[in-house]
């Protein structure tokens, strides 16, 4: 499984590379800036949540670990939770060395219609592109599927943890530039 993640983030990687895309993730939304409060508005990385599922955060195991769902998770609805300067925000950008950390955090959510439980860890983030892996927590299927997003600086990235496939109307995380003021 590491060796399909490393080859897939390899390939994503030479591929950014060959095309020369080595900006440090951020556009500006707009160059002029107001002169009297001397603030810019940047598109910054973030992961949204959809309405269809709750999180909750469990780092008592590692990622790998998580075979079966915890006890006493507290779970939240908010949406935002995850997103840029949030309570659990996944991707950090620090304004001093220009670089954005991906969180530690194991994630876990609940489908919201269907009740089922996907643990959920974001392992990578480059020039617009974010790496991370799930498994449904089911008691059986335990086989952690990679996924590399698209670039959303050029569409946002919405996907679906039931079907495991890409879905603009019917997703459960979303890869997406917010807007914020410096």
């Amino acid at each position: 499984m590491h060796q399909l993640r490393k080859e897939k983030l390899l390939f994503y990687v030479v591929f950014l590379f060959t095309l020369g895309c080595d900006d440090m993730g951020f556009e500006s939304e707009e160059d002029n800036k107001n002169q009297e409060n001397e603030t810019s508005t940047y598109s910054m990385p973030s992961i949204i949540l959809g309405s269809n599922v709750s999180i909750s955060i469990y780092n008592n195991l590692s990622f790998d670990d998580i075979i079966s769902i915890p006890d006493d998770l507290e779970w939240s609805s908010d949406t935002s939770i995850t997103s840029y300067e949030k309570e659990y925000e996944v991707l950090h950008y620090n304004m001093n060395i220009h670089k954005i950390s991906v969180s530690t955090n194991n994630h876990l959510l609940r489908e919201n219609i269907t009740h089922k439980i996907f643990k959920l860890h974001f392992e990578e983030y480059h020039s617009g592109v974010v790496l991370f892996s799930y498994a449904e927590l089911d008691g059986e299927n335990q086989n952690s599927i990679a996924v590399v997003t698209s670039n959303f600086y050029q569409e946002p990235f919405y996907f679906n943890f039931i079907t495991s496939t890409e879905d603009t109307t019917d997703w459960h995380i979303s890869l997406q530039k917010i807007s914020v003021e410096y």
